[in-house]
């Protein structure tokens, strides 16, 4: 699969969700399965590389994997946990258990800082990078374990999406008692990774335009279903199965009219820094919130312009030290499939 531009557009409707949903406004009070459609990304892009680079070459360049991976994610994880521990110690607006709550943001250990310490704070939304930190740990080495046992498209993808249907029916029952386990929305990712299977071998889709209207109904309606914390067992599965249907149009057809408007570059390019935007979005909602005791729903014209700004500088920082990375690696002989979409 070459380079679509309208994926880029779909991480941008995410990112916008997610934003809408912390800037708190009742009416995107479901905007946090934005979520969602980033995991089945994540899951459809990283499956994808890595099905093109195996019949490519014959095999995954594991090492080659895990430090291109590094280079896209820590060092802007690093940039941002600097900058904004800068910005709240300067205004005075750290809260008690705060460094431990950036050290484990670091480490990748929110999910069980939140679910054994309860510990919450600034960085209680990166629980979602360490999710997909622990899918890209781990999917490569499994991907190879299917593939050297000879599992057909058709075996993947079915094991991967009765996978994914466990894990929605696994949250829906604990949400039935007012558990709500992050840690099962990584059934997004498999979705996603289930979809990447299949995507080559279905028919050719005859409406790519209908198809990809159709699974942005989906993640609105999701959306709205999900305004209520206990229909989120609804929504976030709805919003899976949108995002899916949106992949598939608008990778059917780069030049349907929804296509090109998620393909339209300031779209697109808003996509391209949604990792960046999503880690700086939140420190900045909260100065706002705590240094000028104001929400960040009324200085929204100030908060959202001022996340974009950090976020457009830690992508162009971060994209250099990709650059050099693969440089590297290219001097040192190692080839395969590059992505164009940065993941993550």
């Amino acid at each position: 699969m070459g380079f679509v531009p309208a994926l880029d557009g779909l991480r941008a409707v995410a990112i916008g969700l997610v934003i809408l949903y912390h800037l708190h406004l009742g009416a995107f009070a479901g905007g946090n399965d934005g979520v969602d459609v980033f995991f089945v990304l994540s899951g459809f892009l990283i499956t994808t590389l890595l099905i093109q680079e195996r019949s490519q070459t014959g095999q995954l360049d594991l090492p080659r994997f895990y430090v291109r991976r590094f280079a896209r994610l820590v060092p802007a994880l690093a940039i941002v946990l600097i900058g904004a521990t800068a910005l709240l110690l300067i205004s005075g607006t750290t809260e008690k258990g705060y460094f431990l709550a950036t050290a484990s943001a670091f480490l990748y250990l929110t999910p069980f800082t939140r679910l054994l310490l309860h510990l919450d704070g600034v960085y209680d939304y990166t629980w979602t990078l360490a999710l997909e930190e622990y899918f890209y740990l781990a999917w490569p080495a499994t991907l190879i374990f299917m593939m050297n046992r000879r599992w057909s498209w058709k075996q993947s993808s079915f094991a991967l999406a009765l996978i994914t249907i466990f894990l929605y029916s696994t949250y829906a029952i604990l949400l039935l008692d007012g558990t709500e386990i992050s840690l099962l929305r990584v059934a997004g990712i498999s979705a996603g990774c289930a979809y990447a299977f299949a995507h080559r071998h279905l028919p050719k889709v005859s409406q790519p335009g209908f198809l990809t209207s159709f699974g942005l109904i989906l993640i609105a309606s999701g959306t709205a279903v999900g305004a209520n914390q206990s229909q989120w067992s609804i929504a976030f599965p709805v919003v899976a199965l949108g995002s899916i249907l949106t992949i598939r149009g608008v990778a059917s057809a780069k030049t349907s009219t929804l296509g090109k408007a998620l393909g339209w570059a300031p779209v697109a390019y808003l996509g391209a820094i949604s990792y960046e935007l999503y880690l700086w979005h939140y420190p900045i909602f909260l100065w706002f919130e705590r240094a000028l005791d104001t929400t960040p729903a009324h200085m929204w014209w100030a908060a959202v312009p001022a996340a974009l700004l950090c976020a457009a500088g830690t992508h162009a920082l971060a994209v250099k030290v990709q650059r050099r990375v693969n440089g590297a690696w290219r001097s040192r002989g190692r080839s395969s499939p590059e992505s164009q979409h940065a993941v993550g």
